[in-house]
Formats: structure tokens, sequence, C-alpha cells
């Protein structure tokens, strides 16, 4: 320990170096670092609305850029973590020696003028828009159900209106969960509640549990639960070779996972593995009243939709439904994910570069933007989580400069070769392993 400090709004401190906060790391003794101000938060854990795991994977880190990002009101949040502070982290630059520190402070001067210029402000207009048009999405495909005589073609066309309409409010209540449609948090939660547990039928609990993860720890293994299943499939370019040395298996060959992952990723991702691990999610924290919002949707579709299609054929008709919706949400998410650096946790890169070789985006276009819910601007919303969508393309002449100042790569491109990488990624990635795999079991 380095002595006692004054510290601005805390009083006297007490001063830690860095290995002295790496240290308290565990569940039942756990650290984190914001701005230069050392918290206990092994009990505030217990109380953090978005759990305690997300606090687990910055324990003994700065958690300062992520806190930034994450919390809408910062001056309610660092009051309730105020009680929790033990003292300070001094000096910052033995944290910062081998991180871009320039770099650090150039981002925080970049988000202060897009906050100056309006770039945080949502449009009232723009949400309200858009919401109606996720309504008649779904009016128009129950009227050509409904209304017109059944056939292959009405059934094929109104099943992917609500797949459509269930897409689009998909990436609706992403912004809701981001804090990004309402100026109020409490507002953004009723509208999320309403959009996803209610028209979806899923939890925000959940949803929200799951995303906060991959937007703290976006790409690290262990960390990020959207790419933490080595089990299916290896990603990145270190994970395979130390599975392949190690004589490490999954359940099938992972030098075909370009292949299998289409027939096993997109059609079991929201028919199967999402509906089991949102139940599990509640079951667990036995949320009785979450577990009754699954049947939202499946009941809405079965009343209107039984009359005309039976029984049989509205389950049937619901997993077609779910089908598109989930090659769609596959195939916009992971363009920008899947195809960049996957790597274990780094206390060596800075949070802002972290992001920069974990993202990348896809061209703008009006129907890119449409499709994707202007996530195709990743980069930018992986840094501004909370900034409305519609104003993203504002900020990426910012982005831009800041990384070509500090030497980052700025990764863009069209929405073909986007999907075509994810098949030529996870193909490299299941070569590494196999050669690597070959290499160990003949030593």
């Amino acid at each position: 320990m380095n002595g006692d400090i004054v510290t601005p709004g805390y009083g006297h401190q007490k001063v830690y170096t860095w290995e002295e906060i790496k240290q308290h790391t565990s569940l039942t003794d756990r650290w984190i670092v914001i701005d230069g101000v050392a918290y206990n938060i092994t009990e505030w854990q217990k109380k953090h609305p978005g759990g305690a795991r997300i606090l687990g994977h910055f324990a003994g880190k700065d958690a300062s850029e992520p806190f930034v990002v994450m919390h809408k009101d910062r001056a309610l949040a660092k009051k309730y973590l105020k009680s929790y502070a033990v003292g300070t982290v001094c000096p910052v630059s033995d944290k910062l020696k081998n991180t871009k520190k320039d770099l650090i402070e150039d981002y925080h001067e970049m988000r202060e003028h897009l906050e100056g210029i309006g770039c945080f402000k949502p449009s009232v207009c723009f949400y309200g828009l858009y919401f109606i048009h996720i309504i008649l999405l779904e009016v128009i495909a129950y009227v050509v159900l409904i209304q017109f005589q059944l056939s292959c073609v009405t059934y094929l066309l109104s099943g992917f209106l609500i797949a459509a309409a269930q897409a689009q409010a998909g990436w609706l209540q992403h912004d809701m969960g981001h804090a990004s449609v309402f100026s109020t948090s409490r507002l953004n939660q009723w509208g999320q509640f309403v959009v996803l547990d209610i028209f979806k039928g899923a939890s925000s609990r959940w949803w929200n549990y799951r995303h906060n993860q991959h937007h703290a720890r976006t790409n690290i293994v262990d960390k990020d639960p959207d790419i933490s299943i080595p089990k299916l499939f290896l990603l990145g370019t270190k994970l395979p070779v130390l599975w392949g040395q190690k004589k490490l298996r999954g359940y099938f060959p992972h030098n075909w996972q370009q292949v299998y992952f289409w027939l096993f990723g997109p059609p079991f991702l929201l028919t199967i593995y999402f509906l089991f691990e949102n139940l599990y999610f509640l079951f667990r924290r036995r949320d009785l009243l979450g577990l009754v919002f699954p049947l939202a949707f499946s009941g809405r579709l079965y009343l209107l939709c039984v009359n005309v299609l039976g029984v049989w054929g509205v389950l049937g008709y619901y997993f077609y439904i779910r089908l598109v919706e989930s090659f769609w949400f596959m195939i916009c998410t992971q363009i920008n994910h899947i195809t960049m650096e996957v790597d274990d946790d780094n206390d060596d890169v800075d949070w802002i570069t972290s992001n920069a070789i974990t993202t990348c985006n896809v061209e703008r276009s009006f129907f890119n933007d449409w499709f994707t819910g202007h996530l195709n601007f990743q980069i930018e919303h992986h840094l501004f989580p909370q900034m409305p969508r519609h104003n993203l393309y504002k900020a990426q002449p910012y982005v831009k400069a800041l990384f070509q100042k500090h030497g980052l790569v700025y990764v863009e491109k069209n929405l073909s070769d986007g999907i075509l990488d994810i098949y030529r990624c996870l193909k490299k990635s299941g070569r590494l392993w196999h050669d690597a795999y070959k290499k160990a079991i003949q030593e």
C-alpha cells in the first residue's frame, strides 16, 4: 500500500497498487476500479441490476469505459457505489503504460463532442414510425393468411411478414435494452417489457443479462456468451490451435464447422436454444410471471390462425416463422463479430482497442440499415451503445478519424461479403484446429 490521499467526494482514502487490486477477484472478495477509485463490490454485486456475473468480468480490472457506456445515469450509479469505495489506484499510469492512454482520452473527448451536438438524443418521430411499421407488418400478415384463400404462397408470405415483424421488434427491444429510445431508464425498461416480453414472448431480464455481457467483454472466451460454444464452434485463430494442441474435440469435427454451422446454427438458435435458455434462466430465478410470457406470441398465433391452419398447422407455422427469424438474426449478428478476433482476456489491451479488433461494420444503405436494425454500424454501436441507432451514421466519421489517428483498422464490408466471411472464417478456424490436432496426435 502506498499511503493515503484525500479524494474529492470520497474523503480520506487509501492508495492501492494494481498488483493489490488484482488480488481481489473472487466471488467473496471482488473489487473493481472506476475513474481511479477502487470499489469493494462484494456485497453490491448481489444488488446490481445487471447481475453479478458481468461485474465479475471486471474483477481486479479497470471498468471505467464500460461503466460510462452502459449507464445512462452515471451520477446515480456512482451514488450507489460511493459507500463501497475503499481507496484509489495511483499512479494511474502504472495501469496504462502498456495501453494507449491518448486513445482513451481522445475517445472521451469525442464522446463529449457527440453528446454536445445531440447524437444521444432519440427521435420520437423515428421510433414512433418504426413501431407502427412493425405492427403493420404483422397485421398485413394475418390479413393475407386469414382473408385470402390458403395456398403455399399465402402461407409462406404471411409467415415471412410475421418473421419480419418479429425481427424488427427484436431490434427495437435491443435499443430499449440499451436505454436509447426514451429519455429515462424506467421508460426504456417498460418499453422493452412490452416489446420483448409481451409482443415477442421472451424475457427482457434474460436478454439483458446475456447481451450486456456480450457488450462488456466482446469476443472474450468464457465471458462473451455469444461465442462461448467451443464444443460446437471454434472461432478465431488462437483457440482452435490451442484445442488442437491439447487434442480436444467437440461434438462434431471442427474442420467441417463451416458446413454444419448452417445446419445447426440458425435453424436451432431461436427455435430451440434460445427458447430453452430463456426458460432455464427464469426457472432458476423462480420468476413465475416471466415463465408465462413465452406464451404471449405463440398464444396470439394460435388464437388467430387455428381456424385456418388447425392445431398442427399452427405448430408448423410457428416453427417456420422462428426459422426465418433465426436465420435473419444469426446473419445480422454474426457478420459483425465471429469474423473478427476471438481471444482470452488480456489486461494489456484497452477497452477501445478491444472493441476495434472484435467488431466490424457493414456498408450503409437503406436496406442494410433496415435489415440489420442499424447494427451494420456495429463499431459505433459498441463504442456508444446508448446512442440512438438513427444517429450512429453521424458518429462514423469521428470514429474513423479516431481509428486512423491511433493506428486502428476500421473494417467495413458489403453485406454479401460479410455473409461469405462467416463461411470463410469458420473454415479457416476449423482448418487451424485440424492441423494442430493432427500434429498433436502424431507426436
